[in-house]
């Protein structure tokens, strides 16, 4: 799975995202805000492995803490889903 969201240097906040029922994940905390930036940017996240079942959830809970300081924003553009078949 991959996630594309908005990077920007304010206002952006912290989302973690983890799988909470039929399938496996590593639990991944993605921070948006890049203060070295000088404008909003699209952003792809690194690819987040998750374990192959029939039905799976994934959660993205946006974190009560924040880089930006009291800001929590996270714009997500796009969520990719894809299925890699073993050779």
């Amino acid at each position: 799975m991959s996630i594309d969201y908005l990077q920007s240097y304010e206002h952006m906040g912290k989302v973690e995202i983890s799988c909470i029922s039929g399938c496996e994940c590593a639990a991944t905390t993605v921070d948006a805000l890049r203060p070295d930036l000088k404008e909003s940017v699209p952003k792809e996240t690194n690819r987040i492995k998750i374990s192959q079942d029939k039905a799976c959830t994934v959660m993205l809970r946006v974190l009560d803490e924040s880089s930006s300081g009291s800001e929590h924003k996270f714009k997500i553009d796009k969520l990719t889903v894809s299925v890699y078949m073993s050779s």
